[in-house]
């Protein structure tokens, strides 16, 4: 059985033999509506139409995973801009990810509105047992051994009651000082649960 629907410009195919499922499952291109500046990233899903209502039919985009919240997987590429011609460090300094949002810092929103604009995501599933950098939340120390969850942009943090467990830290990571994104943590994946 072979099912192939086309979305926006891409598709995906699911083939089921003898009860085993093929790799071709592991689709991970989706849309969003935000900046991925951090591979690593701790991404979850929601409707198209919660950011833009004229986004029919419905379809699922990737968004940063809320505070503690259970994230499907994580952004395998930011969504940095590939098509400037020029010197890379002219480009270095520029916010140029997509997609494009017109401000980041007043009361506009940080998302583009129009189902239009979406960039691509790439994001990889979290499997139990492998290993992924996950950019750390600012002002945040991580010590081996912590559990680590997503904090309401999808950065790393120390997991707390009531928060679900993406896995845990297999290194260090002492971003006490530094922004969001400064540092990255190495990340043991487990089955999710949810701290007590």
């Amino acid at each position: 059985m072979s099912n192939k629907p086309e979305l926006l410009g891409y598709s995906t195919s699911e083939t089921v033999n003898g009860g085993k499922l093929s790799p071709e499952i592991y689709f991970d291109g989706y849309k969003t509506p935000y900046p991925i500046k951090f591979a690593g990233l701790l991404l979850k899903t929601a409707l198209s139409s919660a950011y833009d209502a004229t986004a029919t039919p419905t379809y699922p985009v990737a968004v940063p995973c809320g505070l503690g919240g259970r994230p499907v997987g994580f952004a395998y590429r930011t969504t940095r801009r590939t098509d400037q011609y020029g010197s890379q460090e002219l480009f270095d300094d520029l916010d140029n990810y997509l997609p494009v949002v017109a401000d980041r810092t007043g009361g506009s929103s940080e998302y583009a509105v129009s189902s239009a604009k979406f960039a691509n995501a790439s994001v990889r599933p979290l499997i139990p047992g492998q290993t992924i950098g996950v950019p750390v939340r600012a002002a945040t120390n991580i010590i081996v051994g912590d559990e680590i969850t997503s904090d309401a942009s999808g950065f790393a943090t120390v997991a707390v009651s009531g928060n679900v467990v993406v896995g845990l830290a297999e290194s260090p990571a002492n971003n006490a000082a530094g922004a969001a994104g400064a540092m990255f943590v190495r990340v043991k994946v487990g089955h999710l649960y949810t701290k007590a």
